[in-house]
């Protein structure tokens, strides 16, 4: 699965940039930043969606390129942050240990840079566009623990970091609402190729609104 995808991805890469530099003067006038407030779905293949696996707010900051009439390149820097709590009961094995309730935080915070190729499966316009897309997504990771308590009742807390790449496949859908404003999802699988975590599958669907900040 890990090869196939990686092949799939930059063949795809590959092919649509080199498309893409047969023109000599690419139409400057087809670029656009936009902003994204897009809840999402980000879970592993074996794990349910669930409340555990929802991420209240995602953040895109996005800046797209038409490189041909279906065509276009996008990236940009994104943010999200959850926290999980878990609580339980301990017992020591030792008489001097600690028993009693438990409170387990954690807080995980990622900042990637999304790198994304659209095919437009229908030609793009101002009020509905529908494509496909591969990316390469590089993350940096904050994972802050704060953990079971020690032999006296207190908490000890840290926080990891770590760096990830992700190769991703999916489909887009956004619709004009209003002017400059649209509706998307975008459905998705990652696949983690190095990093903090190796060979990880990831599903996720973002589904929010977007904003156009300028048109050139």
């Amino acid at each position: 699965m890990k090869k196939a995808l990686i092949l799939f991805c930059g063949l795809l890469l590959i092919s649509a940039l080199g498309y893409a530099q047969q023109d000599k003067e690419p139409n400057k006038k087809n670029r656009t930043l936009t902003i994204s407030i897009a809840p999402a779905f980000f879970a592993t293949l074996d794990e349910n969606i669930d409340g555990d696996t929802f991420l209240p707010a995602s953040f895109y900051v996005t800046e797209n390129y038409m490189l041909k009439p279906r065509l276009s390149f996008s990236a940009g820097i994104h943010f999200f942050s959850k926290k999980f709590v878990t609580q339980g009961f301990t017992i020591s094995d030792f008489g001097s240990g600690y028993s009693g309730p438990t409170k387990t935080t954690n807080k995980f915070s990622v900042f990637d840079i999304p790198l994304q190729l659209n095919y437009y499966i229908i030609n793009p316009n101002d009020k509905f566009n529908l494509y496909a897309k591969t990316q390469i997504l590089n993350a940096f990771i904050a994972n802050y623990t704060k953990g079971e308590p020690d032999m006296f009742g207190k908490y000890g807390s840290h926080t990891d970091y770590g760096y990830n790449m992700f190769l991703g496949i999916g489909f887009g859908l956004d619709f004009k609402v209003v002017d400059r404003l649209s509706f998307v999802i975008e459905p998705g699988f990652n696949y983690s190729v190095i990093g903090f975590l190796p060979e990880v599958g990831l599903i996720d669907c973002q589904l929010g609104i977007k904003y156009t900040l300028t048109k050139k």
